[in-house]
């Protein structure tokens, strides 16, 4: 079983926010590799900590809630003027079924944009926690941090806009006269569906990051494989002891189980989003490059296992020792694969394990119909 100690460096405790004061300062090149990242929520008034002087703190109860109530407010008026305009457009025309399309249209978009707002206030202590533990691995593993962020930050905003630039195309060619009105009435039904696509480009590139920040810790692991496997007189100098690589592997899954809390709801309704006719390509697109940063997570975890496996048959040191023996028991006692709320999990047989329903479930709908006829 895993020791006491273990379970308490991997509780997830709610901190006040003056407790983060102590260990809170985040580097000016980190905060420019997350900026892409919360663009977005901040436009949009999910903003979930604030950053003065390199100091990041959780926002405050009142902020966050007189926040997340504007925000709500607004994406509420804008649903409440989309139905409006289209009800007015086609009240002559319109059956039955298509003014119930447009109130369930209304009830459902104003209150998943109700709830995310709440989400995103609620989870505003561990999103803080979470970028504090991501730096913390960095800053204990050898690691080109310049040439870290560089490409990091390149690759949020490649994703960023990309995501931006479907929605972008989306609203000009659904406006049939590219007059104002038509624009913004697209927007408003586009920006639910951004919002959570944005949120799925975040838990991707917080995973791409998790993941990269493990290979390092494997990489230092190699090097102690070469110093008690195969010992060399010039071997390169470890720069993180024995005793801390436990540390630093605990900060790893601590951050991958804080993605999947702050982000699952996300996800979560992007698996009902898939559901749907016009975006299904492009839901299930971004649900298959999640599974696959996923699924390189849990193969940089199995390197991690395996290399403690083989230091613990050859290692004679007891710090090394005792590491590689957490490291196994925490696999097996916290490690989980990322799921939403336990509905599905997202490895590289989910994209597989989806479209094998999709086509159960369209042969089945496909037989009723011609048995009907």
């Amino acid at each position: 079983m895993i020791s006491d100690n273990v379970k308490s460096r991997m509780k997830m405790n709610r901190k006040l926010q003056t407790e983060y004061l102590l260990n809170n300062i985040i580097d000016n090149e980190f905060q420019s590799m997350l900026f892409p990242l919360g663009f977005v929520p901040s436009f949009f008034l999910m903003s979930q900590f604030s950053v003065i002087n390199n100091f990041i703190t959780p926002e405050t109860r009142l902020s966050s809630c007189i926040k997340s109530f504007i925000g709500s407010i607004i994406m509420v008026l804008s649903h409440f003027f989309r139905f409006f305009y289209y009800t007015e457009a086609f009240k002559r025309s319109t059956s039955d079924v298509v003014i119930f399309l447009f109130y369930f249209d209304l009830i459902f978009f104003s209150i998943i944009s109700i709830i995310t707002h709440i989400v995103s206030s609620y989870q505003r202590t561990n999103v803080v926690e979470l970028i504090i533990t991501l730096q913390h691995v960095l800053n204990s593993i050898k690691i080109d941090k310049i040439k870290f962020f560089s490409k990091h930050k390149n690759h949020n905003w490649y994703s960023i806009l990309m995501v931006f630039s479907v929605y972008v195309f989306h609203c000009l060619f659904a406006s049939q006269h590219f007059r104002f009105l038509d624009l913004l009435v697209n927007f408003t039904l586009a920006v639910p569906m951004l919002i959570y696509d944005m949120h799925v480009v975040t838990v991707t590139r917080t995973v791409v990051m998790i993941k990269n920040e493990l290979l390092a810790w494997n990489h230092i692991m190699e090097e102690y494989k070469n110093i008690y496997i195969t010992p060399q007189e010039d071997i390169i100098n470890v720069t993180v002891s024995e005793s801390e690589m436990f540390d630093v592997y605990v900060n790893v899954i601590k951050a991958f189980s804080l993605c999947n809390k702050v982000y699952q709801f996300s996800y979560q309704h992007l698996m009902m989003g898939i559901l749907s006719v016009v975006w299904n390509m492009k839901g299930f697109l971004l649900m298959v490059v999640l599974s696959i940063a996923c699924e390189n997570f849990y193969r940089s975890t199995e390197i991690a296992e395996s290399s403690c496996a083989q230091l613990l048959r050859y290692s004679k040191s007891a710090d090394m020792r005792k590491t590689c023996k957490n490291v196994l028991r925490l696999n097996r006692a916290s490690l989980c694969k990322m799921s939403a709320f336990g509905v599905f999990e997202l490895d590289a047989t989910f994209p597989l394990r989806l479209l094998s329903g999709l086509v159960t479930y369209s042969v089945v709908l496909l037989q009723f119909a011609f048995l009907s006829t």
